[in-house]
């Protein structure tokens, strides 16, 4: 069972989260070192710290054996902690069934093949999270991640999403406003880009107008759905 968590939150919102789960271990990305002091209440030992790793290397690294560990679809695959916006965050349990089925449905809805590139915008402590990476895996879809600093910088996005011919795009409706809101949309070149799928709070029909007269060949999707259903239960093509 994994647990996505934010690298941003106050120390009190860990501790919180720790005594609710009491995980083995806490797995941190090399890059986010500087709040490891959050984490005080918690064993040094237990502490995995992810080297950032460069593809290069990936590729050359023969890898470490490991042993498959025996699960029924009935496991918990993931637990999500909602925003808490409504009072104390609540630790959604999803199983392995729920998120298979809706990676396979991800995959089926967005087309995706291993000639895709699929461009995931929200952090892996954000359910929309999971229609990205779930397409991958079972479609074999590149996945195009963004780093934290970066996701609200339109201009970098732009230059990475045309850098690596995005042709799948999953986010909230907000990025979509952010590249209508700083001119970016306009100068946007995306030729492979077949389906936009957002999901969250409401787009404004103004905002979803001028993407779609910008690809006019392209699907846009609205999906809709709570985290405790894994992730959504409709969606609706506009």
């Amino acid at each position: 069972t994994y647990i996505p968590v934010s690298p941003h939150l106050p120390e009190e919102r860990y501790r919180v989260l720790y005594e609710a789960l009491k995980p083995d271990g806490i797995i941190a990305a090399e890059e986010f070192s500087s709040v490891y002091g959050k984490f005080s209440f918690f064993s040094e030992d237990g502490i995995f710290v992810m080297p950032q790793v460069l593809p290069d290397e990936a590729l050359k690294s023969e890898g470490t054996a490991w042993t498959p560990v025996p699960i029924t679809e009935k496991e918990i695959a993931y637990i999500m902690f909602t925003s808490g916006t409504t009072g104390i965050p609540k630790g959604v349990m999803i199983t392995h069934r729920a998120m298979l089925q809706y990676s396979q449905w991800a995959a089926e809805h967005s087309r995706a093949t291993e000639n895709d590139v699929v461009f995931g915008h929200t952090p892996l402590n954000f359910d929309v999270s999971v229609y990205a990476f779930g397409a991958c895996m079972v479609s074999g879809a590149a996945l195009l991640t963004i780093p934290a600093n970066m996701e609200n910088n339109v201009s970098y996005l732009a230059s990475a999403l045309e850098k690596y011919g995005a042709s799948v795009w999953i986010s909230a409706p907000s990025l979509l406003t952010l590249f209508v809101k700083y001119g970016a949309l306009e100068k946007l070149s995306l030729p492979r880009l077949r389906v936009v799928s957002y999901a969250a709070e409401e787009l404004p029909n103004s905002t979803l107008i001028q993407w779609m007269r910008k690809f006019a060949g392209t699907e846009f999707h609205n999906l809709y759905g709570p985290t405790e259903a894994a992730v959504d239960v409709t969606f609706h093509e506009v």
